[in-house]
């Protein structure tokens, strides 16, 4: 497989994360650097228009996707810099990649020889944050003239239908499960050499933390780049969503219960 690829292989960089994670404002730093071409959510772009096509459908395994052809075909867009790519568990399995070595052949396939993980502790957070997104259709805020803009309303957090499992309505706690599976494949896929990164510890107080990482683990000299974006959802858990008191009385008892007051 790997012998039929176009290009210097060396040097690919692969980014496998959660979502919700501080992901899309590190990616935005790394689109800056000259010398990388950061193609971002290359297969979770393709899986938007497919459900863009069908709105009703499930963001599962789907027969016929080739994710190896969707990678290789955005190649030429490198010729002298090095490809860094984003991958997400959801969007591997959504290609039919529903085990950790069929996940492994398509990252040595398309030459990910060095990999980056980014994951998240606190899940509910992280599925709050997704769900105020699916719902007013935000994902992300950017920082204008040095200035982020002012706060939002909390809103109210569906407990039993959750909208951002694309046609799929799960329960609070279902969601906090699937994410939970999801997010256990991450460091097996990025492996013992890659760099691991967390969001509370290396994105959260100050993104350029998450960059440094990077940038020396690639073996590449810094820009000292702004930080583009700012958090979406700060605060308190009473800060974001109206029914805090809820979903903490919700997930008392439960696994979960820490992260309502982290």
């Amino acid at each position: 497989m790997a012998g039929r690829l176009r290009g210097p292989v060396r040097g690919r960089i692969c980014l496998i994360h959660s979502g919700r994670c501080g992901s899309t404002v590190l990616a935005r730093m790394l689109e800056e650097h000259p010398g990388l071409y950061w193609d971002g959510e290359t297969l979770g772009r393709r899986l938007r228009w497919w459900l863009n096509e069908h709105p009703d459908a499930y963001l599962g395994p789907r027969s016929g996707a080739c994710p190896f052809e969707e990678v290789k075909r955005r190649f030429w867009r490198s010729p002298g810099t090095r490809f860094g790519f984003e991958v997400m568990p959801r969007h591997l399995m959504a290609f039919g990649l529903t085990d950790i070595a069929a996940c492994e052949r398509l990252l040595a396939g398309v030459g990910a020889g060095q990999r980056i993980t980014l994951l998240r502790r606190n899940q509910l957070r992280r599925l709050i944050s997704t769900e105020r997104g699916a719902i007013h259709g935000v994902m992300h805020e950017r920082v204008r003239d040095g200035r982020a803009a002012g706060g939002k309303r909390p809103f109210e957090m569906p407990l039993d239908r959750l909208h951002s499992f694309a046609g799929k309505p799960m329960s609070i706690e279902e969601g906090l499960t699937e994410y939970a599976s999801s997010d256990a494949m991450i460091p097996v896929l990025g492996g013992s050499d890659a760099l691991h990164l967390v969001y509370e510890d290396d994105v959260l107080a100050d993104p350029r933390i998450a960059y440094e990482k990077v940038v020396a683990f690639l073996g590449l000299e810094s820009t000292h780049p702004e930080v583009p974006l700012r958090r979406t959802n700060p605060g308190r858990l009473e800060d974001v969503v109206s029914n805090a008191a809820a979903i903490r009385e919700r997930l008392r008892n439960t696994c979960w219960a820490w992260m309502c007051h982290e």
